[in-house]
């Protein structure tokens, strides 16, 4: 049943020449190719860098894993440490968000059993705090797994310099603080803390070439913008971030018919420490070194080389010369590869020209870019690797069914600006042309996509595209997953496409399945089932009409999916990461439990109205910490939608996003659960939310932070709170509304009665129908509650006044302060105030309305001493 990829020669000939995802990031799959579009670059880093511990983490005496799969022998000599300090000593930044680079000096190395391999690496890492150099000494050690990394201790040296040593490791592994650095400590505080540490220079650029950019040539990489990332040398004083190449100059031989042969560019310190870098086409990509190092260059915009036009040679053109030893590059990385621009030009290519790179090979892959532009505000956000996710629109394809080009969009979400680019084969590869710009935020711009960066509006460079290995399978008659699968070996990274040839047919997952996708094609009548016991984890499930799951499903993966559940599903579905769509119109089946995990949405898409009758998607929905629940379509047919969740069990602070109306409600509009626990559900989105019938338990909150509430007989104990701020709505309906807790910072209405059985915090909105239990407390807050219609407190109840001071009692008109107007008919209750020596009072406003205030004690006084 199952079919041959087609693609698999041509990707296997690729890879061989495209490195894929060799410098990716752990998340990365082994199963999947990654096309860049400079070949050897991988979110910036082209000469090896390596993130270790992460930036959450502090690097204390306990040892701690911080770079997995190495050892000591694998980190060279002259790589740079850098990480970020903070504290709470004289200057330096109190907070973690406002950290400062600190970069590692001084790398002493031990081989404590003269084995021939390094066991120890000792160096300082340093920050200046005003004049003051504070620094860590940090170990870095071999172990189960990889280099581990602890804190030796702490020194602060008063105006003194990165690359003076004040440690000592000696060849027994012991170390001893030298060159009398002030107050040395190895203690663990809030002095100076170390966050995260990474390895910049694993392969530095000297005076020799290093293969810097794999599979690529210079006619890929000369219109890039180049940085190194931190530069060294026993002549200049002080690392330099993001240091950009300040001149890139090009030379072409014209005795090889004007061919490029050299890529040349300066990188300057702020003391005029010049570095110059050659780029030359060699065995399996570009290559770097340094070809000078100067001193004396003022300015940054002065040039300090130049280039022979007959010989290529790189000359001094100003500045002094100085010595290999006086200078070096330690981290050499593409910034930017080029722009896409108006015309078209290459982007991903094989390298091998009986093999090139065709749109057949990426047709199933994810896209992934930069975005650039004076329309781009928030640049760190852009700039990042990937930041704007490429969609396909179209393919267009020969009579063989080959694709011939393909036109993306790319986008960053929640700024819905976009760039589309036509991708198209060529015989060396793939070339694309940006043909629009565009804003869809109200805003909208069409524009021609400019040439750079530096032009108006915006534009993409470092384009990228990951593409699965995919597996073809047929479905041409009821099936079981493991007799279709027929003993293929599936990757968690990988694709399975099943073509339908039975409209009917149903596919019946009968083992573990854990894939990066399921793809149907002509699948819209079939069905796939998930047996009790099975698990199916994946990113997407698409093109198929119907998913009976009675198993468990998991989604993953920060995508979305839209999935038809059949109502008669009885199993387990978790939402991992992204965001999962309900597809029926019949919902999910009301014996089904969601579960949503942080970060995850959950969107019921307004499917619960078909025809005139109500299915709902009447499951179990259970959110955990930092999960969200949606609607974000309206009903077909159906302006008010109620129909949603039988039962919301929070597992911990969680969010309803309801941009469309939706709701908490059981079959036949009663039996729905709200189950807090002690957690806290925030309500936003603008429109409307509603609990039909539902029984709130638990001792948690509900906060209606923007669009409404609306409550229809629903009912609670003493414990939870309930609290409508400055955007929200609360609407009361059917009998009543019975809280703990009520919270009044936002509008109330409806016809129905608020009952508050523990603390009411009083607000400018009015109230229509409000009962106050026996026992319950009034917290005043200088605002007047106004209750329009109906008003019930019978019982004893207290006025909190923490909250009011003497000063606001003594400023107030006649020396009161409001806390109820109610109508005189209904006053009642007898009141106290938890706070002498206020006391509570009823003043009769005329009109039928009366008003309790707090005021000041009257009358005799007897002091006993």
């Amino acid at each position: 049943m199952k079919t041959p990829t087609k693609r698999a020669a041509r990707r296997l000939a690729a890879s061989l020449a495209i490195v894929t995802a060799l410098f990716a990031t752990s998340s990365a799959w082994a199963g999947t190719t990654t096309y860049y579009q400079i070949a050897g670059t991988s979110d910036e880093t082209s000469i090896i860098s390596m993130d270790g511990l992460a930036f959450e983490e502090e690097i204390t005496h306990t040892s701690k894993l911080a770079f997995p799969g190495i050892t000591l022998d694998d980190i060279p000599v002259g790589a740079s440490f850098v990480s970020a300090m903070w504290g709470d000593w004289a200057n330096l930044p109190s907070t973690r968000d406002a950290a400062v680079p600190a970069i590692g000096f001084c790398e002493q190395r031990c081989d404590t059993d003269n084995d021939g391999h390094c066991d120890k690496i000792a160096l300082q890492v340093c920050a200046y705090s005003g004049s003051d150099l504070i620094g860590v000494v940090i170990v870095l050690t071999n172990g189960e797994g990889g280099v581990y990394v602890a804190r030796h201790g702490r020194f602060l040296k008063n105006g003194s310099t990165y690359t003076t040593p004040y440690f000592s490791l000696a060849s027994n592994g012991t170390i001893s603080w030298t060159n009398n650095p002030s107050s040395p400590d190895t203690s663990d505080d809030l002095h100076y803390i170390l966050q995260g540490l990474r390895v910049h220079g694993m392969s530095p650029v000297d005076t020799a070439p290093r293969l810097a950019f794999r599979g690529a040539t210079l006619e890929d990489v000369k219109d890039s913008s180049f940085m190194a990332g931190y530069q060294f040398g026993t002549w200049m004083t002080s690392a330099t971030v993001s240091n950009a190449a300040a001149f890139v100059s090009t030379w072409y031989d014209s005795n090889d018919g004007n061919k490029l042969k050299k890529v040349v560019m300066q990188f300057r310190d702020s003391n005029g420490a010049t570095a110059v870098i050659e780029l030359t086409d060699g065995v399996g990509g570009v290559y770097a070194q340094q070809v000078l190092g100067i001193s004396g260059i003022n300015k940054a915009s002065t040039n300090a080389f130049a280039i022979n036009d007959e010989t290529g040679a790189v000359t001094k053109e100003n500045g002094t010369i100085q010595g290999a030893d006086k200078y070096g590059i330690h981290d050499f990385v593409i910034l930017c590869p080029p722009c896409v621009k108006k015309t078209s030009s290459k982007i991903w290519s094989s390298g091998d020209l009986s093999h090139p790179l065709a749109l057949d090979d990426i047709k199933d892959g994810k896209f992934g870019s930069r975005f650039y532009g004076s329309w781009v505000t928030d640049k760190e956000k852009y700039r990042k690797p990937n930041a704007a996710k490429g969609t396909i629109e179209s393919q267009a394809k020969d009579d063989s069914g080959s694709v011939t080009n393909m036109v993306v969009w790319f986008e960053i979400d929640e700024d819905r600006k976009r760039v589309k680019v036509m991708f198209e084969n060529r015989e060396d590869g793939i070339y694309a042309t940006g043909i629009a710009a565009k804003y869809t935020d109200g805003n909208d711009k069409d524009g021609t996509f400019v040439e750079t960066y530096e032009g108006k509006g915006y534009a993409l460079c470092d384009l990228r595209v990951t593409v699965p290995t995919v597996h073809d399978w047929t479905l041409d008659a009821d099936n079981t997953w493991s007799t279709l699968r027929d003993g293929d070996t599936l990757e968690s990274d990988e694709v399975v496409r099943i073509t339908v040839t039975d409209p009917d047919a149903v596919l019946t997952v009968d083992e573990n399945v854990e894939v990066a996708g399921i793809e149907f094609v002509d699948g819209t009548g079939a069905t796939l089932q998930v047996n009790s016991g099975y698990t199916v984890t994946a990113e997407s499930i698409s093109g198929i009409g119907n998913i009976w799951n009675n198993g468990t499903l998991v989604k993953t993966g920060d995508g979305e999916a839209t999935l038809p559940f059949d109502n008669a599903s009885t199993g387990v579905t978790i939402v991992n990461a992204g965001t999962l769509k309900v597809a029926s119109v019949t919902g999910t089946g009301s014996s089904h439990t969601i579960r949503v995990a942080s970060g995850a949405t959950f969107d019921v898409n307004g499917k619960s109205y078909r025809s005139g009758k109500y299915y709902g998607v009447t499951a179990t929905v259970h959110l955990e910490e930092g999960a969200n629940l949606a609607n974000t379509s309206a009903h077909a047919g159906k302006n008010y939608n109620v129909y949603e969740i039988g039962r919301l069990v929070l597992e911990g602070d969680a969010m309803v996003t309801a941009t469309e109306d939706f709701g908490i409600c059981g079959v036949n509009y009663n039996g729905a659960q709200l189950d807090l626990d002690t957690h806290t559900l925030t309500v936003i989105g603008g429109k409307e939310l509603m609990l039909y019938g539902t029984t709130v338990t638990g001792t948690g909150k509900v906060v209606v932070e923007s669009g409404k509430l609306t409550t229809y007989d629903t009912s609670g104990g003493n414990d939870w709170t309930l609290e409508t701020r400055a955007g929200g709505t609360l609407i009361v309906n059917g009998t009543s509304l019975t809280v703990g807790n009520f919270v009044n910072g936002g509008s109330v209405s409806g016809g129905a009665t608020l009952t508050v059985n523990g603390t009411f915090t009083p607000g400018s909105a009015a109230i229509n129908k409000l009962t106050l239990a026996n026992g319950a407390t009034v917290k005043a807050t200088g605002t007047a509650q106004a209750v329009s219609t109906t008003f019930t407190a019978t019982g004893a109840y207290t006025i909190d006044a923490s909250e009011i001071t003497k000063e606001q009692l003594d400023a107030a008109e006649e020396q009161r302060i409001p806390v109820l107007t109610v109508p005189t008919a209904q006053v009642g209750g007898t009141w106290s105030v938890s706070n002498p020596p206020c006391r509570a009072k009823w003043v009769d406003n005329g009109g039928g309305t009366s008003t309790l205030y707090l005021t000041k004690p009257t009358g005799l006084m007897i002091i006993f001493r």
